[in-house]
């Protein structure tokens, strides 16, 4: 898959973010002209009883010079742009209250093997409730426990255009 020539709407910046790596693409350096642009991570360890929870909060934010319109028809479709996770859907088109799952790409279980040493399982697939999701606006998920008695992490896309440009 030629990326580059997928995202050549006048340079669309988007991430991919995993648990280990957010790799950025980009047609065009010039896409990007918010001294806003950046990635941030926030984490805590807190330990309750026997249980030790990570609670690990990132933030993404960018602006790519194109409409709102433009940028959601290519963001909708995860599989489009991200080449580490392969979805089971488009994303941007699932109804609220569905369910959504995401597994890893061959290239997703090299990169853990090269860097991390370790096999992961051949099965992996999370799967992740669609809260809410208003095209070109917002996408909400959210990821239960396995015993589906508690969230234990949601993911929020969230997109506004000013003076036509994607936030």
């Amino acid at each position: 898959m030629n990326l580059l020539k997928k995202l050549s709407l006048g340079g669309l910046l988007l991430f991919s973010v995993t648990a280990f790596s957010v790799t950025a693409f980009a047609a065009a350096a010039t896409a990007v002209e918010s001294s806003q642009d950046g990635v941030a991570s926030k984490w805590t360890i807190e330990k309750s009883g026997d249980q030790v929870v990570g609670n690990i909060a990132w933030s993404i934010n960018f602006t790519i010079n194109r409409p709102v319109g433009d940028v959601w028809r290519h963001m909708k479709d995860f599989n489009s742009w991200m080449d580490d996770l392969h979805y089971n859907c488009v994303v941007g088109d699932a109804a609220e209250g569905s369910s959504i799952y995401f597994t890893y790409t061959d290239k997703m279980y090299a990169y853990l093997k090269k860097v991390y040493g370790t096999d992961a399982p051949q099965n992996y697939k999370k799967t992740l409730i669609v809260r809410r999701n208003e095209p070109g606006k917002l996408i909400v998920w959210e990821e239960l426990s396995a015993d589906q008695q508690k969230t234990i992490s949601y993911y929020v896309w969230a997109f506004s255009e000013h003076e036509g440009k994607t936030a």
